[in-house]
């Protein structure tokens, strides 16, 4: 809470029983906020008569407020609780009001799935995983988030349209027994964190209430700062009697279903009552009745439905935005088969003087960055040879970013794409995940790039390495199955994760959207993601292996009447982004301004409402048309739905249509039976 209106005491889960009473007996709070555990811990410091408080309000989240922690919360303070359902991929989930046994979801900020093991919705009333996508990312793309947790979906109410869950379990993690000083048990808040410079990554392993091993890893060797850190957390708690080991390990195995570390492990009996591995087992039954029903069902119909592809009338829609130059060169299932840097050839070929890519700054055409590729390529097998290995680049401009992706892929290297603006230790978690030994940038973030490579990695001035040397095709011979990227996730649910993208895949996903929309020459695309982020790939290779121009536009720096003046100065013809963002730039126009020029605005990545198409119909031309689209990283773009000014929707969300082609796309109902149309 801001401080300039409330009066904040803030206190450690680390500090002692004694402290943390002493200092609310002298503060007298009106408000309790905090951990589920610790608000916990303090009503049964009241019941002991330590702490002696008459707060008005309490709020709790970070864990699962039981029934028997909210009874002995409620019997020392009869006020209302309000219980937030929150994680680190999201802050504000869902809340509990005081009296509802239902948390209501905040659809403003989240979208929330309760699945099944087969990803299907959950049945009524039956526990599944929570899935969420949190709406309100400062970067794209979304990302739908396995939290790990179990809940249960409720019904909707009016406080939470879409749905309620409710029954939350399965995630929190246990507490950390300790013994302490008068020899009770006690427990460290499973929030717990170590602040030692250069640990990248730590787990806590309960062996007995009196013993804690504390595996990590790092570069280098950290016993004794760890050591020094931990003794000073069982100080502040007084667990005298508790002892522990310190071990640097080489790995520390993730959850196979959310991909994290569990923070704290208990490898001794635990208390009394339900487990989180009894939970799962529970679970687990349910789900395989359900699968158990589910095969039944699918051994008396065979028969799946399928969304099928689009119907004339979304074909004649989809028509309207073709180009009339004439100018579209077919994407071919032969060019799948080769390699991405042969397709871009190709386009060089046809259209060497076109714009490749153009900033507010500077433009590039295709024979320029042709030849600037070549050169690098050129210089990198010089360096490395012809083996297939991996290759960071640090890049802050497009137009250099891009180069370099050409310049790795044309010497045989796959290319690990990075923002410049990503912390220092997140550069080098990903330079060692993934392997490299060499890392190209510009000379802006040299200085910056020599410090973090630690001496692992050469690192080389992507301007120096363009100096010199010949402007020809090296022309190498690259299988489509030959590792093209990696990707890395955001890491906001952990530590960041590398996704292998080959040629082929690649080619095969600029293949079905360059045929759905006809991308061509005379195309300016959009372009406002990063050149690093996986969401980027649809349109970085969509515009230069078409022969388009891709044109940059940073969105955080105004998504409103900015971008829409630079929409019409570029005379953009191709516009992708989240509805968000659309709706912000079109707000800005006046009443009766029109962006002329536009032939499709592709709309993705979150759902569209009837107010987004009665905002296009308002603001572009009937030429013009508007496509929601549905994809995912997995799999790119499956379905789409093509609307004009003719198009009518008369309830949200707009829908996304048929399956675009090459995609097989089945909808399922809880039991994993094809559902018939219109259910």
């Amino acid at each position: 809470m801001p401080r300039s209106i409330y009066d904040t005491l803030i206190l450690s889960v680390f500090d002692s029983e004694e402290h943390l009473a002493k200092k609310l007996n002298e503060y007298q709070p009106h408000q309790l906020q905090g951990y589920t555990s610790s608000i916990y811990d303090l009503s049964q410091l009241a019941i002991a008569g330590k702490l002696r408080i008459s707060p008005k309000r309490i709020t709790v989240g970070g864990e699962k407020l039981t029934r028997s922690m909210e009874g002995a919360i409620r019997r020392v303070w009869d006020v209302p609780i309000y219980d937030f359902y929150q994680a680190s991929e999201s802050s504000f989930i869902a809340i509990r009001q005081p009296g509802s046994d239902e948390m209501n979801i905040i659809t403003d900020l989240n979208i929330l799935e309760v699945l099944d093991e087969e990803n299907l919705p959950a049945l009524d009333d039956q526990p599944g995983r929570v899935v969420l996508t949190n709406l309100y990312n400062y970067t794209l793309p979304i990302i739908r988030y396995q939290l790990g947790d179990y809940a249960t979906l409720g019904k909707a109410t009016d406080a939470s349209p879409v749905a309620t869950i409710k029954d939350i379990r399965g995630r929190a993690s246990d507490p950390l027994p300790v013994i302490l000083q008068d020899g009770r048990i006690g427990e460290i808040n499973p929030h717990i964190g170590f602040y030692v410079p250069g640990l990248e990554k730590y787990q806590l392993v309960s062996v007995r209430p009196d013993l804690v091993r504390i595996d990590y890893i790092a570069t280098a060797n950290l016993d004794s700062s760890i050591a020094e850190e931990f003794q000073r957390i069982l100080d502040l708690k007084v667990a005298s009697k508790t002892k522990f080991e310190v071990r640097r390990v080489a790995r520390i195995a993730s959850d196979p279903r959310t991909g994290k570390v569990p923070l704290i492990v208990t490898k001794h009996r635990a208390k009394a009552g339900r487990t989180q591995l009894q939970y799962k087992n529970e679970v687990y039954r349910i789900i395989q009745s359900n699968v158990d029903r589910r095969q039944t069902y699918e051994n008396r119909n065979n028969l799946q439905k399928h969304i099928p592809p689009a119907p004339p009338a979304q074909e004649a829609i989809r028509a309207e935005c073709f180009n009339s130059t004439g100018r579209f060169v077919e994407f071919s299932r032969e060019d799948v088969e080769r390699s991405i840097p042969a397709r871009f050839e190709k386009m060089v070929r046809i259209s060497p003087q076109n714009i490749a890519v153009k900033t507010e700054q500077t433009a590039i055409t295709y024979d320029e960055l042709n030849g600037a590729a070549n050169r690098l390529a050129q210089a990198i097998i010089v360096k490395q040879g012809t083996e297939q290995v991996p290759i960071m680049l640090v890049f802050d401009d497009v137009i250099q970013g891009i180069t370099a992706i050409l310049g790795v892929l044309k010497a045989g290297k796959s290319y690990v794409a990075v923002d410049s603006s990503l912390p220092p230790e997140r550069i080098r978690f990903i330079a060692r995940d993934c392997a490299t030994t060499m890392l190209i940038t510009n000379g802006a973030n040299l200085f910056m790039c020599k410090q973090l490579s630690g001496g692992d990695m050469e690192v080389l001035n992507l301007e120096n390495m363009l100096a010199g040397g010949p402007d020809d095709n090296i022309s190498l011979e690259l299988s489509p199955d030959a590792q093209a990227c990696v990707y890395y996730t955001s890491g906001s649910t952990g530590r960041p994760k590398g996704v292998v993208q080959t040629h082929r895949g690649i080619l095969h996903r600029v293949m079905v959207y360059t045929s759905v929309f006809h991308l061509c020459a005379d195309d300016r695309i959009t372009f406002l993601h990063s050149y690093s982020a996986t969401s980027s790939m649809h349109h970085l290779f969509g515009s230069i292996l078409t022969g388009a121009g891709l044109y940059p536009f940073n969105a955080k720096s105004g998504a409103g009447r900015l971008m829409a003046s630079w929409l019409i100065r570029e005379r953009i013809t191709v516009y992708h982004s989240i509805p968000l963002i659309f709706r912000q730039m079109v707000s800005s126009l006046a009443d009766a301004e029109i962006i002329a020029q536009l032939r499709t605005i592709n709309l993705s990545a979150a759902p569209m409402s009837i107010d987004d198409l009665e905002l296009y119909k308002k603001h572009f031309r009937p030429s013009c048309i508007l496509v929601h689209l549905l994809g995912g990283a997995e799999n790119g773009f499956i379905c789409a739905y093509f609307m004009n000014h003719q198009t009518k929707v008369t309830e949200n969300p707009v829908p996304v249509g048929f399956s675009l082609p090459d995609k097989e796309v089945m909808v399922v109902n809880g039991e994993g039976a094809s559902v018939d149309f219109d259910e």
